[in-house]
């Protein structure tokens, strides 16, 4: 081997080398947990801005809200609120202070998205501050402190005191060997479908056999009922919503084997939304998709057809 290629094979490993060595000693950004609490403690929760508030309790293992209205919470989002926010770790390094930055930051009590904590005697376990002025990152600051630090986290995009965020999306869900029949009946059609030994059974004021069952039809059926979501609420209806409702487009029974019975009435609320009213309960209507109502205006034929 030449000599020439001896030096720059060398000068090779001594580039490699101090590229790992200067990559060793860069310096590392310290971080601190940006809730210092036990997350198992924490049994209250109230998020706010200047114009909304929304505060949810732990019940067992699920959580509630309870203002500005009681209804179960969407725990999926709760989960990432501890995930994504309440269990990280941030920077410590403190990107500026004293009042005149909290104004700047928007991190004053009439501009700041707020956060609270709280444990089961409802003592706060912390309380901060996060606003965003068209920055690519959140910033925030504790109560009670001047200094504001930087979170990569977009707290107050992704976790505003918007209540339909926080609401759980559940309408009903039904077991299949819970149910003992569900009537239908819509413009073109009335039926009932019962529980049967060994299949679901149809009947109408003509047709009267049991379905099979690979039937699509009845399996639809049966997945929406095991988990019936909103796509979004209509919070005490108007008259002329209700109105609708006089000529609903599908009305649904759900009888169980435990005696008791669910309704559900879809209505064409505009030309483009479906609403859903459940058990006569005027003070709360469901979006639903087409889909849903599909699944509730059918017809002998299509519980007649096999895919065996």
């Amino acid at each position: 081997m030449k000599l020439r290629q001896i030096i720059l094979i060398v000068t090779l490993f001594l580039l490699v080398g101090v590229y790992f060595l200067l990559r060793t000693k860069q310096p590392v950004e310290r971080t601190k947990s940006l809730i210092p609490v036990d997350s198992t403690i924490i049994y209250g929760i109230e998020i706010s801005d200047p114009d909304n508030v929304v505060e949810m309790q732990k019940v067992g293992d699920k959580w509630q809200i309870v203002k500005p209205i009681r209804w179960d919470a969407n725990n999926y989002n709760v989960s990432r609120l501890f995930r994504e926010i309440i269990q990280i770790q941030v920077p410590r390094t403190i990107m500026a202070d004293g009042n005149d930055a909290i104004k700047r930051y928007g991190l004053t009590a009439d501009k700041a998205m707020q956060l609270k904590l709280y444990d089961k005697n409802k003592t706060i376990l912390a309380h901060l501050y996060f606003g965003n002025l068209n920055n690519p990152n959140d910033y925030f600051r504790y109560e009670g402190s001047k200094d504001i630090f930087q979170i990569k986290e977009k707290v107050t995009n992704s976790f505003p005191p918007e209540l339909s965020r926080w609401r759980s999306p559940s309408v009903l869900s039904f077991q299949e060997q819970d149910i003992k029949r569900i009537e239908v009946e819509h413009p073109k059609a009335k039926y009932v479908l019962t529980a049967g030994k060994s299949s679901w059974l149809y009947k109408d004021a003509k047709e009267d056999f049991a379905i099979s069952n690979d039937n699509r039809a009845m399996m639809r059926t049966v997945s929406i009922l095991s988990r019936l979501e909103t796509q979004g609420f209509i919070d005490n209806p108007s008259q002329a919503q209700l109105l609708a409702y006089e000529q609903p487009l599908s009305t649904v029974r759900i009888f169980m084997k435990d005696g008791t019975m669910r309704k559900l009435i879809f209505a064409q609320i505009t030309s483009n939304d479906i609403y859903v009213m459940v058990d006569d309960k005027i003070n709360v209507l469901y979006g639903v998709s087409g889909d849903t109502l599909e699944r509730f205006t059918r017809y002998a034929l299509v519980f007649q057809q096999s895919y065996m």
